[in-house]
């Protein structure tokens, strides 16, 4: 059985989406469908581009794994283009022999492939969903150069094949128009006379759904010289037949707080008490006092609220800011009183929803966020932890080798740029970090994002020099 190794960005890879109406697909995920006597292994990496994926464990896998006769297909592209992130961007507007250029980071790989006697195949990145229906081939040409062409080019130097989806894709949704929509990924559904349909306003613009993916797998296998001798014949995708809507979903009603129904807290940021607190909000134990320059955020007395597998509660201080904007959160935390109690937290949090004082013990609450911040275990604790649906806590790999306890001191920050989150997050001089690539913030508000303080049960803090600077708009995934 021949191997097909593949490479690229969050329009080739796997992708875990239990909580889309219609889950995200790389067309890397749909390759093998297609192909006769064929072993795909999908490498790539939601959020990498060509220059960031060589920094990845799979590119080490690619590295160790890849043998003479394999095939390799590599998929980069849009987040090569992203000029404010140095980790990822890499410009198309520079020669082969310049590290930083585009072709520079893609040749690496032809190299890499010829060194294993492998047959690498290229492919120009799909376009983007437009709500005015119109597609231009210039999709992937920003001031720093057209990062189609640059492949193109490389692909002409190098004797390599490319596979042209720009092109492809532009003359496909030109053709499709409003209908192409229906490729892209869609993370809310709505209730219409009961019935629960898709809501397509909050459309992924980038990245594509199972159909997406199907339509891509068939145009590749089936237009690559290299490859379409081993096509097996299979009808191309159909929307009826391919577009599926995602059997996990779990549709929530959601009201976007209404913040005039509240003061500001502390300076210009707000209060809230949310989520699993056992009680009633006015007997929870949560406290809030401000000191001027800082202030104290906790939960004493009836220790209600806390992070875990099927629920959660604790309090926030907040802000309401646009999906679209980059910002870096910072803090101070001493701490006061720890309990040591199991699921007691702390820290900063970038969440996709935010409910006002509202108590609940079920699964409303339980949303997509990211924390930079500590969750106590037993004896330990997790440091860096996210969720990504109702019932899919992800601890991480940072593990503090104690509880947290009086006198400890902590800083925790959370920058966001485009579609990565990095947090760091320090303890007594032991530093931690963890990025987040194309993390969905919108599966419930899919207008907004909420970033701020949280504390949960048992555990008193002192927050200190908390710091958020906006750094612009996101330029999108």
């Amino acid at each position: 059985m021949k191997r097909l190794f593949v490479i690229g960005d969050s329009t080739v890879c796997l992708f875990n989406d239990s909580t889309y109406f219609y889950p995200r697909y790389g067309y890397g995920t749909q390759l093998e469908k297609y192909l006769n006597d064929f072993e795909v292994i999908n490498l790539a990496l939601s959020g990498r581009s060509s220059k960031s994926f060589k920094l990845e464990e799979n590119y080490q896998i690619l590295i160790n794994s890849l043998q003479e006769g394999d095939y390799l297909l590599i998929g980069f592209g849009h987040n090569d283009e992203k000029y404010d992130d140095p980790i990822r961007f890499s410009s198309a507007s520079l020669d082969i022999e310049n590290p930083n250029s585009f072709m520079y980071q893609l040749n690496e790989y032809l190299l890499l492939a010829n060194s294993k006697g492998a047959i690498p195949i290229l492919c120009t990145p799909i376009t983007r969903y437009n709500d005015n229906n119109q597609y231009n081939i210039n999709c992937h040409k920003t001031k720093y150069g057209d990062y189609r062409e640059a492949i193109i080019n490389l692909g002409k130097l190098k004797n390599v094949e490319v596979i042209d989806l720009t092109l492809y894709s532009v003359n496909l949704y030109n053709k499709l128009k409003e209908d192409a929509i229906y490729f892209h990924a869609v993370p809310i559904g709505k209730k219409d006379n009961n019935k629960l349909i898709c809501d397509f306003s909050s459309v992924d613009k980038t990245h594509i759904n199972i159909l997406g993916a199907s339509y891509y797998a068939y145009y590749i296998v089936t237009n690559s010289k290299l490859l379409n001798p081993y096509f097996n014949n299979k009808k191309a995708p159909t929307k009826e037949l391919d577009l599926i809507m995602n059997p996990k979903y779990k549709y929530v009603e959601y009201t976007i707080p209404n913040l005039n129904n509240l003061e500001y807290k502390y300076k210009d940021w707000y209060y809230t008490i949310f989520g699993d607190i056992g009680t009633t909000i006015d007997k929870a134990g949560f406290i809030f006092e401000d000191l001027g320059d800082s202030f104290i955020m906790g939960q004493v007395g009836s220790l209600c609220g806390k992070i875990c597998l099927t629920m959660e509660g604790y309090s926030f201080l907040f802000k309401k800011l646009s999906i679209e904007d980059n910002f870096i959160l910072e803090a101070n935390f001493d701490i006061l009183e720890a309990k040591g109690l199991k699921d007691d937290s702390f820290g900063l949090m970038v969440r996709d929803d935010c409910y006002l004082n509202q108590k609940s013990e079920k699964e409303l609450h339980l949303s997509n966020y990211v924390a930079a911040g500590m969750l106590g275990l037993q004896s330990t604790s997790h440091v860096i932890f996210s969720r990504t649906g109702f019932s899919e806590l992800n601890k991480g790999n940072n593990i503090y080798n104690s509880k947290f306890r009086i006198n400890d001191k902590c800083y925790a920050k959370i920058e966001r740029l485009g579609q990565r989150i990095s947090c760091d997050f320090t303890i007594n001089d032991n530093k931690y970090h963890n990025d987040f690539y194309d993390f969905d913030l919108t599966k419930v508000d899919n207008k907004n994002m909420y970033i701020g303080v949280f504390v949960t049960k048992g555990t008193k803090i002192k927050v200190s020099n908390l710091s958020l600077k906006m750094t612009g708009k996101a330029l999108g995934a």
